[in-house]
């Protein structure tokens, strides 16, 4: 199976680090009046995407992200390349789970780093308008797609309404599980991806 691992954001337009595009959402951090960390997801820096999704955090310090969840062979590996990292947020119109955009061939990160200090990311943290200016996840500009509101209409399970999909976690290892209906929905996933934007082409295996 393709290297792919779906993570839930905030909802937001353009996720390009202005503040009259804030993320919301039913995460803690956005009802106590915070700034989602995924503003800044699509806002790039030397033609480069850093983004941000929230861990569960342990005695204050935020969680790593288990990247061998991805693929097994990087247990003792510090980050994971060729990733496809499926960007989604719940609509709080509908009350649905969607995807709103996507980084293709991406760099996953076991623990956060530090984004570039000219990044609209770092900006943020250095007005007080962050907590941090770390990222997880990176990929080039070219490799990123964020989709217009409006055309934000494929479905992402969760675990207590569909069986499969997102649990209580943000971030959603698919290629973990041998269940077939959790296979075919990475293929429709790829499929989708391909038919929105045929460039990316995701059918070679990395």
């Amino acid at each position: 199976m393709i290297r792919i691992v779906f993570c839930n954001i905030g909802w937001a337009d353009k996720y390009d680090g202005e503040l009259t595009d804030k993320p919301i959402g039913d995460a803690k951090y956005i009802k106590d009046g915070g700034t989602g960390h995924e503003i800044a997801n699509f806002a790039p820096t030397d033609n480069f995407y850093y983004g941000f999704v929230e861990t569960k955090s342990v005695n204050g310090k935020p969680r790593a992200i288990n990247i061998e969840n991805i693929e097994s062979t990087f247990a003792n590996s510090d980050a994971i390349d060729h990733v496809l990292v499926v960007w989604c947020a719940t609509n709080e119109k509908t009350g649905g789970k969607y995807i709103v955009g996507w980084y293709k061939d991406a760099t996953v990160f076991r623990t956060r780093k530090k984004a570039p200090y000219d990044s609209k990311r770092s900006e943020l943290y250095v007005k007080g308008l962050l907590e941090t200016n770390e990222y997880m996840m990176s990929c080039a500009k070219k490799d990123g797609f964020l989709l217009p509101p409006e055309n934000r209409n494929f479905y992402v399970p969760t675990a207590r309404k569909d069986g499969y999909g997102f649990g209580q976690s943000d971030l959603w290892y698919p290629g973990k599980s041998d269940e077939e209906k959790v296979k075919e929905y990475v293929k429709k996933t790829i499929d989708y991806i391909n038919s929105v934007k045929p460039s990316a082409n995701l059918s070679k295996n990395f």
